[in-house]
């Protein structure tokens, strides 16, 4: 079965190119090269005036050709929702019910946030994209040391330690980082002690604290 049918579940190719374009048009799909194993994401363009190629191009803007007889897999990429580092620093990445009429990734099935600011549909679609495309590529870090988030944090104001927890550059003291649950500041950290805002976060830290703080002393601020 070629990949445009398993992505749109109907028969025949003119049948095909129109549902792709409902259903994909704007969004980030996933290229398998089975001979290779590399996966390249790409925005689905829709199909050329012949019907005979599928139009995408990938991060760079490069246009990207394939048959409707590829031999290419292509597929809709699901990373799990949490915490991403890309190039503006930490977001907050989770897919928006499977309902909505498009399918792939974009701005009407998923959802960036940024620590404190939502990108949506007021910010320019290209934004939008590269940051999906910054999710996908930092999908397989799961996380990174509190010493590398630090550094980070230095470079683009915040970064993410892994897929619950992030950091950012303390917005009211000069030195030290606030600590965020998720999207959630939930309260401070330095290079020794975490200061939390509300107790009821104390455990989500102890229970993950030996894969990335495990020296650090909790407090409850007063």
């Amino acid at each position: 079965m070629k990949p445009w049918q398993k992505l749109t579940d109907i028969m025949g190719d003119a049948n095909i190119a129109d549902e792709m374009s409902k259903k994909y048009k704007g969004t980030v799909l996933a290229i398998t090269d089975y001979d290779s194993g590399r996966v390249t994401y790409a925005v689905y363009n829709g199909i050329d005036g012949e019907h005979e190629y599928h139009r995408l191009k990938d991060k760079q803007g490069y246009p990207i050709k394939l048959s409707i007889d590829t031999q290419y897999d292509v597929w809709i990429p699901d990373p799990p929702k949490g915490m991403y580092n890309t190039k503006e620093g930490a977001v907050y990445f989770y897919r928006k019910p499977f309902r909505q009429h498009k399918r792939g990734l974009g701005e009407g099935t998923a959802c960036v946030e940024k620590l404190g600011a939502v990108i949506g549909a007021e910010l320019s679609h290209n934004y939008f994209e590269g940051l999906i495309f910054d999710v996908l590529e930092d999908e397989k870090v799961r996380s990174v040391t509190l010493a590398t988030a630090f550094k980070l944090a230095e470079l683009r104001n915040s970064a993410a330690i892994n897929r619950t927890f992030a950091i950012c550059l303390h917005p009211h003291k000069e030195t030290g980082y606030a600590l965020f649950y998720e999207k959630y500041m939930i309260g401070e950290i330095d290079e020794e002690v975490i200061r939390l805002g509300n107790p009821a976060f104390k455990q989500e830290i102890i229970d993950t604290q030996h894969t990335w703080c495990p020296n650090h002393k909790i407090e409850v601020m007063q």
